[in-house]
């Protein structure tokens, strides 16, 4: 996955919803401007830690996550999240 992402290294929002994907790779925290990621209606059940300090806006909506650790809602970040099932 490395090599697919390093194009886009300034990306600041990424929609993905509606892909049908079960898991996101762990270098999708490489993208270090990522702020806004959507990712409404898949199948995914677990978030990559590394993404967690710099979003801003996060939908999970519709997806597999039962669990929801922390770092997404730490009360030192306003990071809004979006959870619809």
């Amino acid at each position: 996955y490395l090599r697919l992402l390093i194009p886009f290294q300034d990306l600041e929002e990424l929609v993905l919803s509606y892909n049908n994907l079960e898991e996101l790779p762990e270098e999708m925290g490489l993208l270090k401007k990522l702020q806004v990621l959507n990712l409404e209606n898949n199948k995914i059940s677990t978030l990559p830690p590394a993404l967690s300090f710099r979003l801003t806006h996060l939908n999970i909506g519709g997806n597999r996550i039962v669990y929801f650790t922390s770092q997404f809602a730490s009360p030192m970040r306003s990071t809004l999240v979006h959870f619809v099932y």
